[in-house]
């Protein structure tokens, strides 16, 4: 069995105990990730945790919590966990946690009056902010490791012709604030493709998919002028169908 710490997160100034929670790896691991959590996501979601909004408050001040470990080695960390949630709020402290301890924020089942209050909140919040999930990564710097998995997640991912409308779509609505329309984009494009050789499979594809797109363009006009005439001039015989 995976040995656990038991952790508190206390305040920096007055060190009230305000969450408490488990982990399997470094305290200072842990203690990033909820840091990096309040700071670059869930706290700007209207489904934030409260322990995301209160790591973001003391951030905004110029504060970060303070990791205090309980309980080292621990074998049954779901029991100890609760038995530490429940210690704490005997004793009157004000925990962020959402549930009693032993399956974290997942194991929190909502009321119908909670998924409605939270589905409301998430409309308006869309509403108020059209731009919130198109900007959420504005400013974030990602590492050379994280880039390569996000290309290689990427790779051979075809997108559907609904989803390539929906793209068209967005940049027409766009209009002279497409960010690929100004002079500036269009340098950084020019300097980037410069001195770029295609393989010969890429140039092959690209031929081939060029006589197809000039076939097919022949037989829908040749189709559309031979109908044409047939109407005009009264010619017997079947029409010609175009191919889509």
């Amino acid at each position: 069995m995976c040995l656990g710490t038991i952790y508190g997160l206390c305040h920096p100034i007055t060190m009230n105990v305000r969450y408490i929670g488990k982990t399997h790896r470094s305290i200072r691991i842990r203690l990033n990730e909820h840091i990096n959590e309040a700071r670059n996501g869930r706290s700007h979601r209207p489904q934030a945790t409260w322990c995301a909004n209160w790591i973001l408050s003391l951030l905004r001040n110029g504060m970060k919590p303070v990791l205090v470990v309980l309980e080292k080695d621990v074998k049954n960390w779901v029991a100890r966990e609760r038995f530490w949630i429940r210690k704490y709020r005997r004793a009157g402290a004000r925990l962020t946690n959402a549930t009693d301890g032993g399956e974290g924020v997942s194991g929190h089942k909502q009321t119908k009056a909670e998924r409605m209050k939270h589905s409301l909140s998430i409309r308006k919040f869309c509403r108020e902010n059209p731009t919130a999930r198109s900007n959420s990564n504005k400013g974030r710097r990602f590492s050379e490791e994280t880039k390569k998995k996000i290309a290689k997640a990427h790779l051979g991912k075809a997108l559907t012709i609904a989803h390539r409308r929906a793209i068209s779509a967005a940049f027409m609505l766009m209009g002279d604030k497409n960010p690929a329309k100004s002079l500036d984009a269009r340098r950084k494009i020019s300097e980037a493709k410069k001195g770029f050789k295609m393989s010969e499979e890429t140039k092959e594809k690209m031929r081939h998919s060029a006589r197809r797109s000039i076939i097919k363009h022949s037989r829908d006009k040749f189709g559309r002028f031979a109908n044409f005439y047939r109407l005009l001039f009264g010619l017997t015989g079947k029409p010609v169908l175009r191919r889509s």
